[in-house]
């Protein structure tokens, strides 16, 4: 059973989500301009479409080895993002994941799985 980190969950517990969750929701994180590092805790296996959309001063994100899809739009807007790796658990990238970040200079996925077309994800 999936049990989702909403918004409503982030105003209480802010960054730091309970084990009980095992994915973050749509938008969870979006336009969250204070965050500048994120280590997305293991428990988590799911990154829901646009949970950091436009999150502006985002430099640093640790995605774990349980994440196995990451969401629409999921980082974009995320303009100071610099370098990102993907683990080879991930085997569904949502469309414009990385999409509007100008920083953005490395992106390693781990997961032979997917190739590029045009070069882009």
């Amino acid at each position: 059973m999936t049990k989702e980190y909403t918004r409503e969950d982030r105003e209480r517990c802010g960054l730091n989500i309970p084990e009980e969750f095992n994915a973050i929701d749509y938008e969870c994180f979006m336009g969250c301009c204070d965050i500048d590092k994120i280590n997305i805790p293991t428990n988590i296996t799911s990154l829901g479409n646009k949970c950091f959309y436009r999150c502006k001063s985002l430099t640093s994100i640790n995605i774990p080895t349980s994440v196995i899809k990451i969401g629409k739009y999921c980082f974009s807007g995320c303009e100071l993002l610099k370098s990102i790796t993907v683990p080879c658990s991930v085997n569904d990238i949502g469309n414009e994941c990385f999409g509007e970040c100008p920083s953005l200079t490395s992106i390693d996925i781990e997961n032979v799985q997917f190739i590029s077309e045009d070069r882009m994800l």
